[in-house]
């Protein structure tokens, strides 16, 4: 809470000029779908900037996808409190893997921050509730390219419009660790009041 609290309070408290700023996090391995996603983002033609965040064995082939493409900056491994000051400055953070335990963390965390995001995933997209740009699901890999696209373009019109959603309150709350501690305390005080 602390972390999130200074982060905010480092932060600019209006959007800073310019284009659309998207930022994607994570291993850069299959499962997290960079590759998809780099390609997406080249095949939508949006004008904005992508920072990467993170590193992997697929950088190689992250770095030929957007080559030569004006505002992609790969940051490399960054500290946690770097990571969520770079969210936070962000207009959206792109959350690209289906179907992994570990993959929704990023966009509560985001959320938490006031960020938005474009969201591959239903099932995280249903617990967000709200507050992002869900991907429509579609079968096969080059229509899942072509949505995340469209879905990109989408995005990057509504933060140039000064429509993005705004992530929901509870839900940001919600995934505050003390929320979470008060909530597991609650729990152990039922037991022993039950026993």
């Amino acid at each position: 809470d602390d972390l999130r609290a200074q982060t905010l309070a480092q932060g600019p408290a209006e959007r800073a000029p310019g284009r659309p700023r998207f930022v994607w996090l994570g291993r850069m391995s299959p499962e997290k779908r960079l590759l998809p996603f780099l390609e997406a983002f080249v095949a939508s033609g949006v004008d904005a900037d992508l920072e990467i965040i993170g590193g992997g064995a697929q950088r190689a082939a992250a770095e030929k996808i957007v080559r030569g493409r004006d505002g992609v900056h790969f940051a490399g491994r960054l500290t946690y409190p770097q990571t969520l000051a770079r969210i936070a400055a962000a207009d959206a953070l792109v959350q690209t893997s289906i179907g992994f335990e570990t993959q929704g963390m990023t966009p509560f965390e985001a959320a938490t921050l006031g960020t938005p995001s474009v969201i591959c995933d239903p099932d995280i997209a249903a617990e967000l509730g709200g507050g992002l740009w869900a991907v429509p699901d579609a079968a096969g890999e080059d229509r899942r390219t072509a949505a995340l696209a469209e879905t990109l373009r989408r995005a990057a019109s509504d933060i140039a419009d000064g429509t993005a959603p705004t992530p929901l309150p509870g839900v940001a709350e919600a995934f505050r660790q003390s929320s979470r501690t008060a909530a597991m305390v609650e729990v152990y005080e039922r037991v022993l009041a039950g026993g």
